[in-house]
């Protein structure tokens, strides 16, 4: 198959898996937890965050730069876990605090 054909699959099925989890913990959480303006711009930095990560990993495995790869999971992948734990701590904090 075409090349171009794999790449917008990939980005389709990513879109797909980004916004399916979104809305599922959209609908789990919206009538127990509300969040702040800060809270929604961390998460939405987050998945970006994410998905730069998953799409540089694979684009440079798919280039035969498997070093370029890893190196790439460690400086993006730890950022990315860093953002997702100060997230939630906050989240979770706040909500904690109401109750």
């Amino acid at each position: 198959m075409n090349s171009g054909i794999w790449n917008w699959l990939w980005w389709y099925l990513l879109g797909i898996v980004i916004g399916g989890g979104t809305i599922a913990l959209w609908f789990s959480v919206k009538d127990k937890v509300t969040l702040k303006w800060y809270e929604w711009v961390l998460s939405m930095l987050t998945i970006l965050l994410f998905a730069f990560t998953l799409q540089t990993v694979f684009g440079s495995f798919a280039e035969y730069e498997a070093q370029a790869a890893w190196m790439s999971l460690v400086f993006l992948g730890i950022p990315t876990i860093i953002l997702v734990v100060i997230t939630m701590r906050s989240v979770q904090t706040r909500v904690s605090k109401l109750k």
